[in-house]
């Protein structure tokens, strides 16, 4: 399903639901409730929230640039994961 929220009266709040966060965005219309999931991890849910925010930074790039900006469009900035070995100690 799609739904198209309009940008020019967006409003979105934080709450709690039966010890649910969420993030309810709505536009006066069409509400929708962004939340951490059923069975998910923390991480998971931070992972979704850093990936949707990425997004929104670009558009709002996009949005900028059309209106006239002349800021640069801004690059994504590379996320490196890695786990040191088990017998690998800092300063070793």
């Amino acid at each position: 399903m799609v739904a198209d929220l309009d940008l020019r009266a967006l409003c979105a709040t934080i709450d709690l639901d039966d010890d649910d966060l969420g993030m309810r965005v709505d536009d006066g219309d069409i509400a929708v409730r962004l939340t951490t999931g059923v069975g998910g991890t923390y991480a998971d849910a931070i992972a979704g929230a850093e990936r949707l925010a990425a997004g929104l930074d670009q558009f709002l790039a996009l949005l900028k640039t059309r209106a006239g900006s002349a800021d640069p469009f801004p690059r994504p900035v590379p996320v490196v994961v890695c786990e040191l070995a088990a017998d690998h100690q800092p300063g070793s």
